[in-house]
């Protein structure tokens, strides 16, 4: 299944898609000259971690996440 993938035409509509994706936490961080090589390798840690936790119970991406991936009472 292919996503539409929005239009960016410059910077600044990358970062409003950038900001309307990502928890508010992690833009702040980024925005805010996150450009260190330590940040980096964290960020490639939080990422592989992220898609490992994610191929556990088989779910493709993270917009396909739902409430059928948990297992909890009604």
């Amino acid at each position: 299944m292919r996503l539409h993938s929005p239009r960016v035409g410059n910077i600044e509509d990358l970062r409003r898609l950038a900001r309307r994706r990502l928890p508010t936490v992690v833009f702040d961080y980024l925005d805010g000259g996150a450009e260190g090589e330590v940040t980096r390798r964290a960020l490639e840690i939080l990422r592989a971690d992220m898609e490992r936790t994610l191929q556990l119970p088989g779910c493709p991406a993270v917009t396909q996440l739902d409430r059928s991936f948990v297992d909890a009472p009604a």
